[in-house]
């Protein structure tokens, strides 16, 4: 099954409808952003949510004050590093780390070894150290390269490319931004559903096609 994140939320009805359609992590932005909101803000969007998605916090280049400021607050399962961290910097207990990349090019990718500390990588379009851009990278730049942990793609997506980058891609998960929202920060309900439905849509078939592949083994067998 794909993992579905919702990230950049800044409304508790945004939050409310990603959890009522079953997102398996929800994103705060913790780092300068349009989308920024402070750890006050997190609690109250959280409140009575339902436990099933992790919460995620998302850094850039965090002190060790912020860090555990963070750590503290309790609000979070992840965090998910954006900046130019160092390895051993993705380490706060209690925690699970994502590390994001931007791909820019198979170098990019050469980096992922050095960060398998990490639980999670984010594949991202954009520049190193400004997090992402909302702009879609080139996919074909991972076609052949396994990643050392699972990865989330993100850059861009939303209902109209959504069902292209996971045929092409097949990541373990989709990180939705920029591609469902009217505005920065503000998630359009439309735009969710589609790109909800769209991944639950490839999900299906992809179990029908399997489905169908342990027949015809079967089928074969018997004969």
């Amino acid at each position: 099954m794909t993992r579905v994140k919702v990230c950049g939320l800044t409304r508790r009805e945004d939050a409310l409808l990603a959890a009522e359609l079953g997102a398996d992590a929800l994103g705060f932005l913790l780092a300068p952003s349009p989308r920024r909101v402070s750890l006050g803000t997190v609690e109250a969007l959280v409140r009575d949510l339902p436990p099933r998605a992790l919460r995620v916090g998302v850094v850039v280049d965090p002190t060790p004050e912020e860090r555990e400021e963070i750590r503290a607050s309790g609000l979070f399962d992840v965090l998910q590093f954006h900046g130019r961290e160092a390895p051993e910097d993705l380490s706060v207990p209690g925690l699970r780390a994502w590390k994001a990349l931007a791909v820019r090019g198979p170098a990019d990718l050469d980096r992922l070894e050095a960060y398998g500390n990490a639980d999670a990588f984010v594949l991202d379009g954009g520049t190193p150290g400004r997090g992402g851009t909302g702009i879609p990278f080139d996919w074909s730049l991972l076609r052949g390269r396994p990643s050392p942990r699972p990865f989330l793609l993100a850059g861009g997506l939303g209902p109209e490319n959504l069902r292209v980058a996971l045929e092409r891609v097949r990541p373990w998960g989709v990180d939705l931004n920029s591609g469902v929202e009217s505005a920065p920060g503000i998630k359009d309900g439309e735009k969710l559903r589609r790109a909800f439905a769209a991944v639950r849509d490839f999900d299906a078939r992809q179990d029908e096609m399997r489905r169908e592949q342990t027949e015809r083994r079967e089928r074969g067998e018997a004969s």
